[in-house]
């Protein structure tokens, strides 16, 4: 009843009792309870600080270094010709592979590292780039037919009209209005009317669908989307949004 069995047996809907067992049932638990005590106890910032400085220590590394150019020399002097081609593509591997990458890390980390370069092509590119007619208009396409499809309109309408969101939309609508929409507001309210359309997005899935790709259509969603788009510039955001962007950056 600990190991086995490893997965539940039924019987129709129902699950034998002790099945799977104690240990499979609950190894997800068992799991982040283990790596929670490594991490707490054995693998804390501390140990693993103390262990970077004995290994990072200087005459610890010195002499590893002396160690690798000891055993170049040996090999070198064994074979000269291919020995000393496979060193030189161990080193150029180890240098663009490993040993570049780290030391551009290490230089990322300060406040003037490319900061000439950066500026000049953050004030020439970045600042000044704005869409074309033609990549807005692709972009307006893809938004619209990959990202935000009439299907994905439809589900996001059904999870937003919930029952609690309906009666806070209502209540509002006849609490603020006043005039003639006081009077339709608590004369019909929009209850139903929401409560309809959450069911006719649930139960009339392709119509829906259509309604929705007419309505977008009809409200020029793919030509707004363009022009607004179009309109996106770094130049229009605050100076302040802008200088953060450039530090970022």
């Amino acid at each position: 009843m600990l190991f086995r069995p490893y997965k539940a047996i039924y019987i129709g809907k129902r699950p034998l009792p002790f099945t799977p067992g104690l240990i499979p049932r609950n190894q997800d638990r068992l799991a982040v309870r283990v790596s929670d005590t490594i991490m707490g106890s054995l693998l804390t910032p501390e140990e693993l600080q103390k262990l970077a400085k004995r290994l990072l220590d200087t005459e610890r590394v010195q002499g590893a270094i002396l160690w690798l150019l000891q055993l170049a020399l040996k090999q070198i002097k064994g074979d000269r010709q291919a020995k000393t081609a496979e060193i030189l593509a161990a080193i150029l591997h180890d240098l663009f592979g490993e040993s570049l990458a780290k030391l551009l890390k290490v230089l990322a980390r300060r406040q003037d590292f490319l900061e000439k370069q950066i500026n000049q092509i953050f004030d020439r590119l970045v600042l000044e780039f704005s869409l074309s007619e033609q990549q807005a208009r692709q972009f307006s396409d893809w938004l619209l037919e990959t990202v935000l499809p009439a299907d994905v309109i439809r589900l996001a309408l059904i999870d937003f009209l919930t029952d609690r969101n309906i009666q806070v939309i209502d209540e509002g609508f006849r609490e603020k209005t006043s005039g003639t929409y006081w009077v339709v507001a608590n004369l019909f309210g929009l209850r139903n009317a929401l409560a309809r359309l959450r069911t006719f997005c649930l139960d009339e899935k392709d119509l829906a669908n259509t309604r929705i790709k007419e309505l977008l259509l009809s409200l020029e969603m793919r030509n707004r989307l363009k022009n607004w788009l179009q309109s996106i510039s770094l130049q229009n955001l605050p100076i302040s949004t802008v200088r953060q962007l450039r530090k970022t950056t």
